[in-house]
């Protein structure tokens, strides 16, 4: 299952042996992976290195560490953890155009996605959460708006019914929490409350017309990016 490691950088060549023998099913939900002496054996390892690799898949979500047990592979990701994409956006640097292709893309696909199969009472529920964010607005409560309009996007996310979509989206989604906020603050309230794009979002879920899914994310994106 591992190999020694030879160079590189030690600890994440680690995560990464472990990472991969998850993925190719060597290791399962809920299987304890070797103990810390088996692994610095096999590994041709030190312990701190080891100790390390441990850590930062524990504080990620992927293992489970119970003292005088042992450590297991979780059964499922812990989504208040650190989120790998989220942060690897921000550490890779990623300029203002490529967020902004990658959460169009994503919009996208998600409305694409969802138009066909999206039930009455899921439109009713999105047309509420549009009606608490108008109101906030309207009340200029810009901090509970700016939350209001990233649960809006996420609820759309979870809709697709695809975890892998929905992550991915989420991820993104809160690159845009401050520019959404700052957009807020810097626009008046009530056109804003005019120009909404969810309106158009939800009206594209009612009348099925996917024609218009690409310029009405097109026109919403414009609104955040210049405060991104």
């Amino acid at each position: 299952m591992f190999k020694e490691i030879k160079k590189e950088s030690v600890v994440d060549t680690i995560v990464k042996q472990m990472s991969d023998a998850i993925i190719s099913g060597q290791l399962k939900p809920g299987d304890k992976i070797p103990t810390e002496n088996e692994l610095m054996t096999t590994l041709g390892v030190g312990r701190n290195s080891v100790r390390e690799a441990v850590k930062m898949l524990s504080a990620i979500g992927v293992l489970e560490i119970r003292r005088g047990d042992g450590t297991y592979i979780k059964d499922k990701v812990d989504i208040s953890k650190v989120d790998i994409l989220f942060y690897s956006i921000i550490l890779e640097k990623s300029s203002k155009e490529q967020v902004l292709e990658a959460r169009q893309s994503i919009e996208e696909l998600i409305l694409q996605l969802i138009v066909n199969k999206v039930s009455q009472e899921e439109i009713e529920m999105l047309s509420t959460m549009q009606q608490d964010l108008s109101k906030a607005l309207s009340d200029h409560n810009h901090t509970l708006a700016a939350n209001l309009d990233l649960k809006f996007h996420c609820a759309l996310a979870d809709l697709t019914k695809n975890p892998i979509i929905s992550r991915m989206a989420k991820s993104i989604m809160e690159l845009f929490h401050f520019s959404i906020k700052k957009t807020i603050e810097s626009q008046h309230v009530l056109d804003f409350i005019h120009n909404n794009h969810h309106d158009n979002m939800i009206d594209i879920l009612k009348t099925k017309d996917t024609t218009r899914i690409k310029d009405v994310i097109k026109d919403s994106l414009h609104v955040w990016k210049n405060n991104i």
